[in-house]
């Protein structure tokens, strides 16, 4: 039995799900940056670039702590870091370090659960190069209420600590993505049983939003190349790109990326290489250009 059919937030999106908001477009052209989407239902992380997967790689630090056990929180630098879902699920979760290109380091980690909290489920991940972030599906405070924080952690998701509430109490299940904003030093945070992205201070203040008619808006991304955002919407392998503004720019469907459960994602940050022929073809036309300089130069003397 695949335990996912039966998890509280699969069975949220199946009571929630709405037909979303459609958009015709000549040509889905895809992410500019490198975006990594950590696929729950088969233990493996897809790198989207444009309109197809360029990688994928499976997944390996996950131990049976639980009756939910793969691999979330994603964060990704100069490399990718994962951890579990919280203490929702039974022990905690692990998760470890990889390579950009998905070879595991040997860095691991064991979830530790949030000081002043208990039964937190989180699943999506950001880092801003000092720390790592996630937000709370839900958790409850040692007081029995029910609220969601973004908590901040080491880069290797240990000694985590409540940074700020992005819901009042007696609130659950209505955020679920998160990515920071390096351009605005800021966390943008997308909603799950609600419509709305909102970009915050790192001290918690809303600095803006805007709805985007979507309901389950997961792995979301801000993509340091062209500071746009990008989620998966639902269970399929639809990616939506906005701007920061509110404005739709695109939605689609890469090649070779399955209809499946995205819940963590996120962009590299060292931006992507220029591709060999590309270095090649700059080369080729730095070189005329030096040659008409030098016709020109001699034509003046």
């Amino acid at each position: 039995m695949n335990i996912l059919s039966h998890h509280p937030l699969r069975l949220a999106l199946l009571a929630t799900l709405i037909a979303a908001p459609s958009a015709a477009f000549a040509i889905f052209t895809g992410p500019t940056g490198a975006y990594y989407l950590d696929n729950f239902d088969n233990g493996t992380i897809y790198v989207v670039q444009g309109n197809a997967v360029i990688n994928s790689f499976a997944t390996s630090y996950a131990t049976a702590g639980g009756a939910f056990f793969q691999e979330g929180n994603l964060a990704v630098t100069n490399v990718v870091t994962t951890t579990g879902f919280g203490s929702s699920y039974g022990s905690p979760g692990s998760g470890g370090q990889y390579t950009l290109a998905g070879v595991p380091t040997g860095s691991s980690n064991v979830q530790q659960p949030t000081p002043g909290f208990s039964n937190e489920a989180y699943y999506d991940g950001t880092s801003d190069g000092q720390h790592n972030y996630t937000v709370q599906y839900y958790a409850f405070d040692n007081s029995g209420n029910a609220q969601e924080y973004v908590i901040q952690s080491d880069l290797n998701w240990q000694n985590p600590i409540a940074l700020f509430a992005v819901e009042a109490q007696g609130a659950g299940g209505l955020d679920i993505g998160i990515s920071y904003d390096s351009l605005n030093n800021s966390l943008w945070v997308s909603g799950w049983h609600n419509t709305t992205i909102r970009d915050f201070s790192m001290t918690g203040t809303v600095l803006s939003s805007f709805s985007t008619n979507y309901y389950n808006m997961a792995a979301l991304a801000f993509d340091n190349l062209d500071n746009t955002l990008w989620f998966n919407n639902n269970e399929s392998n639809t990616l939506v790109q906005y701007d920061t503004n509110g404005n739709l720019l695109q939605s689609g469907n890469p090649t070779g990326l399955l209809n499946n459960y995205y819940l963590a994602g996120e962009f590299s940050t060292t931006g992507i290489p220029i591709p060999e022929p590309a270095i090649t073809s700059l080369l080729a036309l730095g070189l005329a250009a030096l040659s008409l300089v030098s016709r020109r130069r001699s034509t003046i003397t």
